[in-house]
């Protein structure tokens, strides 16, 4: 039992080891807010909820984020749950207390957003939300249904993602708890 310990202790180890430069930063994306426009000539105005990933270290000038957590509330049908293809947003310009986020798909824009900077809510290190709204689209075309965005407005919040060797630290965490609790030893004693 001792030298499964010692095995599972040098490996967690070697994780937390790994040097920081050879980890990915990731953090997280979220937009929860609505969202109005037409799908093939059909108007929706609709709640969405959107969460996705960044590498902010893999990021090239314009960031590509998986949106592989989108919910659409649409009040016929009830909730929609689905993935989004590769999004991917660029800062592209300030203009007094708002920032512009322009949104594209494959290297095509479709949307520009504009971010309140009035708004800015942090919590510690690892979490900040952000006021936003539509400012200008274009028409574009996903999976086969041509898309125009007339509105929307809503909260991005973007926090920390924890890296592997904090997993690591976590899960020795826990095993090291584990083994304390089932080494300790009970006592019995009569009155």
């Amino acid at each position: 039992m001792f030298k499964k310990l010692v095995a599972y202790v040098a490996a967690a180890l070697a994780t937390v080891m790994v040097p920081a430069a050879a980890q990915a930063v990731v953090v997280k994306l979220s937009y929860d807010g609505t969202i109005a426009g037409t799908a093939n000539g059909y108007n929706f105005n609709t709640g969405i909820v959107l969460d996705g990933l960044i590498d902010i270290d893999a990021a090239p000038t314009a960031p590509i984020i998986d949106f592989t957590n989108v919910k659409v509330d649409a009040p016929s049908f009830g909730v929609f749950d689905f993935a989004l293809p590769d999004l991917q947003l660029a800062l592209v310009g300030i203009s007094g207390s708002t920032v512009g986020v322009l949104a594209g798909i494959s290297n095509t824009p479709i949307a520009l957003f504009g971010l309140d900077t009035n708004t800015i809510a942090t919590n510690g290190i690892d979490y900040v939300s952000i006021q936003g709204g539509l400012v200008g689209a274009v028409p574009f075309t996903l999976s086969g249904i041509n898309f125009q965005l007339t509105g929307g407005a809503g909260t991005f919040t973007l926090s920390a993602v924890p890296e592997a060797a904090t997993w690591a630290m976590m899960i020795l965490g826990f095993g090291a708890v584990g083994t304390a609790l089932r080494r300790r030893s009970t006592k019995l004693s009569f009155a």
